[in-house]
């Protein structure tokens, strides 16, 4: 596979109704996953919509990413008062399927995505919502290590996927 310098390209989805039914039940098992949570430690829960954002980004690009990343998440940004949720799971989506298109590394993409989506965190938490430094802390490091777990179960969706030749064409 050919990394994308075109922005145009970079940028672009394949509509077809095969594409746009596989996109549409990535986007709505990432809602549905919402409601599916583990608490681990000191009360931060593991959610697994990070999965199909990552799904989506990989497979369908950058804007599929940031639109199953805002849509799955905003039961658990309403519930926990907390509308930035939304912005920092569309900001990892987005991030992930444009660094993805661009190098063609999945390790990368995430790395980097997450980057931004933790310098998001600390903004948004710490400033707009009052979080203490501990618990925004708390919130990264937990998302750091399931962000571990998910670019692993995503990329091997992805790679079963393009062997299976399901992957759109042109990505």
């Amino acid at each position: 596979m050919q990394t994308k310098t075109n922005i145009k390209e970079i940028m672009a989805i394949d509509i077809c109704l095969k594409s746009f039914i596989a996109l549409f039940l990535i986007a709505f098992a990432g809602k549905i996953s919402n409601e599916m949570t583990m608490p681990v430690l000191f009360g931060v829960k593991v959610h697994v919509f990070q999965y199909f954002i990552l799904l989506a980004a990989f497979m369908y690009g950058p804007i599929a990413g940031l639109t199953v990343g805002a849509g799955s998440c905003w039961i658990t940004a309403i519930a926990l008062g907390n509308p930035y949720i939304i912005i920092g799971n569309a900001l990892l989506g987005f991030v992930a399927g444009f660094m993805f298109r661009k190098t063609n590394r999945i390790a990368v993409s995430v790395a980097i995505a997450f980057i931004c989506q933790m310098l998001w965190i600390l903004i948004s938490d710490m400033l707009f919502m009052r979080m203490p430094f501990v618990r925004v802390c708390m919130i990264i490091i937990s998302l750091f290590v399931f962000d571990i777990l998910w670019t692993l179960c995503a990329g091997l969706t992805y790679n079963f996927f393009k062997k299976k030749n399901l992957i759109p064409t042109g990505k």
